[in-house]
């Protein structure tokens, strides 16, 4: 995302303030990484495929094309 000019902030989640921020979302997330826009928690099996990073979709959930899970 820093290739394309992306603002975002990269936490820990071996922290515990941050995972319980995502428990109490109801957010269980096992793995990392994962992705949050606009309120919306993606997952690695959401953003990633057998190729790497799905970038189309990953682009889509960024520009507001794809909201909540499908």
């Amino acid at each position: 995302m820093e290739d394309k000019s992306v603002e975002f902030q990269e936490k820990d989640l071996g922290n515990s303030e941050v995972m319980a921020d995502l428990i109490m979302r109801d957010v269980y997330i096992m793995s990392s990484p994962a992705l949050e826009v606009k309120g919306e928690v993606y997952t690695e099996e959401e953003i990633f495929d057998t190729n790497g990073i799905a970038e189309d979709r990953l682009y889509k959930i960024l520009d507001g094309e794809i909201n909540g899970k499908e």
